[in-house]
């Protein structure tokens, strides 16, 4: 596949995965495929060449420039991205072949897509959402094998959202009542279960994701699907170096999806606080916050879908305020969001 500088596309499509190229993220279908740094630039590098041999010399020089690595480096990453990449579409033999003593060829078809070469214009274009949409947040899968994230990550992206004047977004009273209808009251609020709670609450769309950790790194990746029929809408990722910086790179991953979702920068810009501003940078507060609004909502007594507002507080070292908590300073916070009850 020859190298066109001049009309790059924007996202590559083999078999079930789509690549997009400037984040180097990829899909199978709308559950994204985390990958390290390195591993999707190697992908990148051996589907922009599809059909033709890359080189050891070649994949040294894109992805490791002016740097010496171990013996079997390039290897061990291949074989990470066959996995990555696993399909009965591409046979036993996967789409990334071997070529003896010369390097590695793409052997899956590819099809390539630039949403700037069929797009209207910019006058014309309509965002995914608008003011008037209603969002349900879903659950954002852990696959850390790390209990601190479970529900955490979740209710950080609520809390940050909620500074939003641009997103209505579905209260988890509303959405624990829509699961009672539905008859699945303990179900996780993801997949097929996501997307039926949008169409009986006549929500636009659904954010999910899922938060990966490869040793000390760890990668989030947040999707807005549309609400009828699950299609991707818009996709975002992140990644953190350590467990410290998770909460930095939801921000970043956040400030990306609002700004995909139609938002104006310039309400980004005056409504788009650090969650350090906004809450605390506590990983442990946030997860001991998450725990106390799920037994909320599970009893029923009140709804725990509020933002914290350290800003309200009386004391600036309190975890949460919000109307609902009594971690908080128990003052009612003067700027809420936009929840649909």
């Amino acid at each position: 596949m020859p190298n066109d500088a001049a009309a790059k596309p924007d996202q590559y499509e083999f078999g079930p995965f789509r690549l997009d190229a400037a984040s180097r993220a990829l899909y199978r279908g709308a559950e994204f495929v985390p990958l390290t740094p390195k591993a999707a630039e190697i992908l990148l590098l051996l589907i922009e060449e599809s059909g033709h041999v890359v080189t050891k010399e070649q994949l040294l020089a894109r992805v490791w420039p002016d740097v010496i690595v171990e013996e079997g480096t390039i290897a061990n990453n291949i074989s990470a991205l066959r996995k990555a990449v696993e399909s009965s579409e591409f046979g036993t033999d996967g789409p990334i072949a071997t070529v003896p003593r010369r390097g590695y060829r793409f052997t899956a078809e590819v099809r390539q897509s630039s949403a700037s070469a069929h797009a209207a214009p910019v006058a014309l274009q309509s965002p995914p959402i608008t003011d008037r949409d209603t969002i349900l947040v879903a659950e954002i899968e852990n696959r850390t094998g790390d209990p601190v994230f479970d529900g955490t990550i979740r209710q950080a992206l609520l809390l940050y959202l909620a500074q939003s004047p641009y997103l209505e977004i579905l209260s988890d009273r509303r959405i624990h009542s829509v699961l009672g209808y539905m008859g699945k009251q303990s179900a996780p609020v993801t997949g097929e279960v996501a997307l039926e709670v949008c169409q009986r609450a006549g929500a636009k769309a659904a954010i999910t994701g899922t938060i990966f950790a490869f040793g000390d790194e760890y990668l989030i990746g947040l999707q807005a699907l549309q609400g009828d029929s699950g299609g991707i809408l818009v996709s975002e990722q992140a990644r953190a170096r350590g467990k410290g910086e998770v909460l930095k790179a939801l921000d970043a991953a956040a400030i990306g999806l609002r700004t995909k979702l139609g938002e104006s920068l310039s309400s980004i810009k005056l409504y788009s606080k650090g969650f350090h501003d906004l809450a605390t940078s506590s990983l442990e507060a946030v997860k001991a916050y998450s725990n106390g609004c799920a037994l909320g909502i599970n009893s029923m007594t009140r709804s725990c879908a509020a933002p914290v507002r350290r800003s309200t507080c009386a004391s600036r070292s309190k975890a949460a305020c919000a109307p609902c908590s009594k971690m908080a300073c128990g003052k009612p916070s003067r700027e809420q969001p936009r929840w649909k009850n």
